[in-house]
């Protein structure tokens, strides 16, 4: 794959990016129904995309666990060192910690990942995505939602009267019950029995779902572009700063590291390695933005401009960083 080629994968990214931004400074697009497209893609296009990308996986054929198991490790490791390194210097709160720590330690592995590994490594790289959606949108989406919510329990307890209900433990449950409820992780779990059981999704509910999961992309990249209208953005420079530099430097690192280690005690052990063109994929997925659905997500908090503006540099230096990976792993195939 050439650099035009991958250029062409990524550009189109940047443009629905650049014509929110447009949009809504040329007064095109209405800055006030930008809540409204933010709740949209929150509670019903993401989780629809979700449910469609897992539904569709043959859990039975693609499922490794040595893969999964390093790619949970590799995840958790970024997530934790985003988050460590967001909330240290400046103080920030658990809520931006855990926002922009998912910044830091998920790709975008349908937009962009899906086209370039497939082009590159023809159908068995849908096993890398389908495990990557599996650990995202099973552990750390949750995890960041209940150290997101637990956050702003903390901030609404500091400014009001204590109750004797506001017991630690009971917000914990609280918050727990909010994350449960929440339609990504309900579409997660749905998407999971679908694909672990012999049944179908029904043809209409199938279509339904799609159309709705059709919309996701395009409108969490318009988001994006509309939420940089308007941003000061000397205002949380450093929190962005840490989370593109893990997110586009450490966590391809970390991937490879916790793969490497992972595959080699996995070896030793007598079982069979996963496939190498997978975790090929992987890596090259690891390179990759962040997911275009994060500021959505971040819009609930109050941090959709910041966890925006972390995309959009993202995605300029995923110009020259995805096929300069592309290459790197296509010439020197380090997992053989």
């Amino acid at each position: 794959m050439t650099f035009l080629s991958t250029l062409g994968v990524t550009l189109p990214i940047a443009v629905v990016i650049a014509l929110g931004f447009l949009a809504t400074w040329r007064g095109w697009f209405p800055a006030e129904a930008l809540p409204g497209v933010g709740v949209f893609v929150r509670n019903f296009a993401i989780p629809a995309a979700i449910f469609v990308g897992l539904s569709v996986q043959d859990f039975g054929a693609v499922f490794h666990g040595g893969f999964v198991l390093a790619f949970t490790l590799a995840s958790l490791l970024s997530f934790l060192l985003t988050y460590a390194l967001v909330r240290g210097p400046g103080r920030e709160g658990a809520s931006a910690g855990a926002l922009f720590a998912l910044v830091g330690a998920m790709s975008n592995g349908i937009m962009i990942g899906l086209p370039l590994v497939v082009t590159l490594f023809g159908p068995l790289a849908l096993a890398a995505i389908a495990q990557q959606l599996l650990v995202e949108n099973l552990l750390i989406i949750p995890l960041a939602l209940l150290l997101a919510d637990l956050g702003q329990a903390q901030i609404k307890s500091a400014n009001s009267a204590q109750r004797p209900t506001d017991h630690p433990a009971v917000r914990l449950l609280r918050v727990l019950g909010g994350v449960a409820r929440n339609p990504i992780v309900i579409a997660t779990l749905l998407g999971l029995v679908f694909a672990a059981l012999p049944v179908a999704v029904p043809a209409a509910v199938d279509r339904a779902v799609s159309l709705l999961a059709g919309s996701a992309g395009g409108l969490a990249l318009f988001f994006v572009g509309a939420s940089l209208y308007g941003t000061r953005f000397g205002l949380g420079l450093s929190r962005v700063a840490a989370a593109v530099s893990v997110k586009m430097l450490m966590h391809p690192m970390i991937i490879l590291g916790v793969f490497w280690t992972v595959m080699l005690v996995w070896r030793a052990l007598g079982w069979l390695p996963a496939n190498p063109v997978v975790v090929h994929a992987c890596l090259i997925i690891a390179c990759l933005p962040t997911g275009g659905m994060l500021p959505a997500i971040a819009a609930r908090y109050g941090l959709g401009q910041p966890v925006s503006m972390a995309l959009a540099v993202m995605t300029l230096i995923s110009v020259v960083t995805a096929p300069l990976t592309v290459w790197l792993v296509l010439r020197f195939q380090p997992f053989g």
